[in-house]
């Protein structure tokens, strides 16, 4: 499973544009994985912050340029960022069944945790 895909997705079932979910531990799991963003990404690389605004008014248009202002900071490449988007989607997936869109599903199939390994990604069976 591709690290920029659970990020990705996380941001997607869980920011503020996505359906209401009433769940405060998915809330405030947002803001953890967001603020995280920010703090290790945002200093090297501004457009990171930047185009997470801008993904937060219109994910739509802005959700290719995100990804790629990740991709290029090394978010992907940060085991930190990659549990704590695993774990928001879980959490969100548990307050809204099917809100993922089979990315939980994938994960767990796959055993569970989404390991980086010297920037390539693989599935680790715990």
């Amino acid at each position: 499973m591709d690290p920029i895909t659970v990020i990705m997705g996380a941001l997607s079932v869980a920011g503020p544009f996505a359906k209401p979910i009433a769940d405060q531990a998915v809330r405030d799991g947002y803001a953890v994985l967001k603020s995280l963003i920010v703090q290790r990404f945002a200093p090297k690389d501004p457009s990171v912050e930047t185009n997470l605004a801008k993904f937060e008014q219109k994910p739509e248009v802005w959700k290719e340029p995100l990804r790629d202002a990740l991709r290029e900071a090394g978010a992907d490449n940060d085991q930190e960022v990659v549990d704590s988007a695993t774990e928001l989607v879980k959490k969100a997936e548990a307050a809204q069944p099917g809100i993922s869109g089979g990315l939980v599903g994938q994960i767990n199939a796959a055993g569970g945790k989404v390991i980086v390994i010297s920037g390539n990604v693989t599935t680790l069976n715990v």
